[in-house]
């Protein structure tokens, strides 16, 4: 099991015992996840820690702090880390004012200050790579069904959901996204559509990486879903390739996952993807998403406090999944 929830499995541990006990179990715990060789994906605002924690010997904040600790508890010798994440990030940033050769400076700018900042993870990708990849990368939608994961999010912001939905309104709610989904073509498994419905639903994460807004100019689709293509790429084809490696013998075992936007962490936590065959291809891998880790903390309305469904919500939680595509 990663710290992000990995291609291995993830699963619930309860202890039991003495609060010393507890401590010794938590930390026999610990010494296995860490054990595990796991390749780190590293995203912009990560990386831009890194640089200027580089560039000043020091960290600016208590937010920056916390992300240079995440990321130096990963350097270990059996982990790897990768720029991956972040070179997909900003080779489709439909607003990004880099030339060709600019990025494949930047992507290289960003490889080099990982080499010096980890002393004991290996570089996963090579500066090679860089030179001889990245370019053809640039300005290039990984993903199928931009426009239209666009014009979803932008019918959401349209349903007010800035504020939130009272909770006799939630299915109805839910149920006009899906159906609107539908309509424009988009998967409702897909992770932008399930973010939306999670909103709804009371995902404080959720809500803090759409950043819906009451004057739709205020609202940015694009930069929501970049966030959300983060959890479609790294919790979809990258965590694929990392399994399939693995099965392979590969030197990686899981996946993890870092950035300073905690929001953002948050979320990829709550996505697990199960291998569903649908054909080859990346854009099969992204679209293949089922939910089946964290529903407490997509839909936490319809929880208690013990994380089981509340007495009137297990007919509901059953529509919604249903609604998603879960299986």
């Amino acid at each position: 099991m990663g710290s992000n929830g990995g291609v291995l499995g993830q699963f619930s541990v309860v202890f039991s015992g003495t609060k010393e006990e507890i401590g010794r179990q938590l930390a026999a715990l610990w010494r296995w996840n860490f054990g595990v060789p796991t390749i780190y994906f590293l995203d912009i605002c990560s990386i831009g820690h890194i640089k200027e924690f580089l560039a000043k010997g020091k960290c600016k904040d208590e937010k920056h702090e916390k992300s240079i600790r995440r990321l130096r508890a990963v350097d270990l010798p059996q982990n790897g880390v990768s720029c991956m994440s972040a070179l997909l990030e900003k080779a489709s940033d439909r607003k990004s004012k880099f030339t060709p050769d600019q990025f494949v400076d930047e992507i290289t700018r960003d490889l080099r200050a990982m080499s010096q900042f980890f002393k004991s993870a290996s570089m996963v990708e090579p500066l090679e790579f860089v030179e001889t990849h990245a370019r053809s990368l640039f300005g290039i939608d990984t993903e199928e069904g931009v426009p239209e994961y666009l014009e979803f999010l932008t019918f959401a912001n349209g349903l007010a959901l800035h504020n939130r939905t009272s909770r006799k309104r939630q299915f109805m709610v839910a149920k006009t996204l899906c159906e609107r989904a539908v309509e424009i073509g988009v998967s409702t498994s897909h992770p932008v559509v399930i973010t939306v419905v999670a909103a709804v639903y009371g995902c404080a994460a959720a809500r803090k990486v759409l950043n819906f807004a009451g004057n739709e100019k205020n609202f940015n689709p694009g930069n929501a879903l970049g966030d959300i293509q983060i959890v479609s790429r790294v919790s979809g084809y990258l965590a694929e390739y990392v399994r399939i490696m693995a099965g392979q013998g590969g030197r990686y075992q899981d996946w993890g996952f870092r950035t300073g936007d905690s929001p953002l962490n948050d979320l990829l936590t709550y996505f697990m993807r199960k291998p569903v065959k649908v054909g080859g291809g990346i854009q099969d891998a992204e679209r293949s998403f089922r939910i089946t880790a964290d529903a407490v903390s997509l839909f936490p309305d319809l929880f208690g406090p013990d994380r089981d469904p509340l007495d009137d919500c297990s007919e509901e939680l059953d529509d919604v999944l249903d609604l998603l595509g879960a299986v």
